[in-house]
């Protein structure tokens, strides 16, 4: 039977055994509740998901973000790389735009260059030899994991009192680099570990999903006093961007800066639109928002929300369909007989847009 991790969250943020019973139980539980999806942003998390507040509040920050076909996916395996990205924007980090490389595998020019800079002295000690590859594809350990966790909320290590860890049968697993730090959230009551058959279990081994991963990086903010995802988009190092005195406010224009098409089809709407350029006065895409309204004439992101959003520049194309969920507007899904003001906006770094212009149709 696979060992199940368990974390502990109070209003302190030390995590209740309680919480991840219950958790447990909304696993088995959820083919039951399929209904209960669209109470949240992904329609594969349902409102009773054992972390769906966790999933939300790291949605709503930009921390952590679903895919392009609605879901947020919780039992994929976390990646190296991933983590990386999800740890830069948790805790609001400096990027570096013009990356150096400190890994072998790893290229100046890779996407996740900047992330992995900046949160490597998280996920590594402070020296790292020459020639040391990252491996960005592998998945990530629950002892990493921890030990990341640790290091970021600056809470003293516990290296001299082992005894929080005498009870579990896996211990000799943990690997030397890790152990301190498993030993400092036992000690602080950030994880418990599980209990199987009266045998308690770290599993330092076993990789984490993104479910696992959501409540313990919400559970950092809580426990550490840190204010996860405070900004909505990684902040860039000065001088290796133009320096730029704009106000701090979103930069979202209104303007029609590309043209967006829509045809009608059986059941829904074939959305098409122009392909964007790679970057915006120097700052990089990140995804295209399907942005409509039944009341605003005019509407944006992020203000009007969103029924789903791409990461890949080249998908200029969705289809909207009756009953599709829609993020933070002024309807809860698309129904048919209403009509909507439809149009793109193109998220770019920094918080700078490009809209499309607006289409004013039903969905049949």
């Amino acid at each position: 039977m696979k060992k199940i991790f368990v974390a502990i969250l109070t209003l302190s943020i030390v995590f209740s055994m309680g919480l991840f019973s219950s958790a447990a139980h909304s696993r088995n539980t959820h083919n039951q509740h399929q209904d209960n999806h669209l109470a949240t942003h992904f329609r594969d998390v349902s409102a009773d998901h054992w972390a769906v507040n966790s999933i939300e509040q790291l949605q709503s920050t930009n921390v952590m973000n679903g895919f392009d076909d609605g879901t947020f996916r919780p039992m994929n395996k976390v990646t190296k790389a991933e983590l990386a990205v999800i740890l830069a924007r948790a805790l609001n980090l400096d990027i570096d735009a013009n990356c150096k490389s400190s890994f072998a595998d790893i290229n100046d020019d890779n996407w996740a260059c900047k992330y992995i800079e900046a949160s490597k002295k998280y996920m590594y000690d402070n020296n790292i030899p020459e020639g040391t590859k990252f491996h960005p594809e592998y998945q990530v350990f629950r002892e990493d994991l921890i030990k990341a966790i640790i290091k970021a909320s600056k809470i003293n290590v516990v290296n001299n009192d082992y005894s929080s860890l005498s009870k579990f049968t896996d211990v000799n697993e943990l690997s030397v680099h890790t152990k301190d730090f498993v030993n400092t959230a036992l000690k602080y009551g950030i994880i418990a570990g599980s209990n199987e058959h009266n045998h308690w279990y770290i599993n330092p081994k076993d990789s984490v999903s993104r479910a696992e991963v959501a409540v313990m990086i919400t559970g950092l903010g809580n426990k550490a006093n840190i204010e996860i995802g405070k900004v909505a988009e990684v902040k860039e190092v000065a001088e290796v961007k133009k320096v730029k005195n704009e106000e701090s406010s979103p930069k979202v224009s209104i303007s029609n800066d590309f043209t967006l098409n829509i045809d009608k089809a059986l059941n829904g709407l074939n959305l098409k639109w122009d392909r964007q350029p790679n970057d915006m006065n120097g700052y990089g895409f990140r995804f295209y928002k399907v942005v409509a309204s039944l009341n605003n004439s005019n509407p944006v992101y992020p203000a009007n929300g969103y029924t789903v959003y791409i990461t890949d520049i080249n998908k200029i194309s969705h289809h909207i369909s009756l009953g599709d969920g829609y993020t933070n507007g002024d309807f809860n899904k698309f129904q048919s007989g209403l009509k909507y003001h439809i149009r793109i906006t193109a998220v770019y770094e920094d918080k700078h847009y490009r809209n499309s212009n607006v289409i004013y149709t039903n969905v049949q």
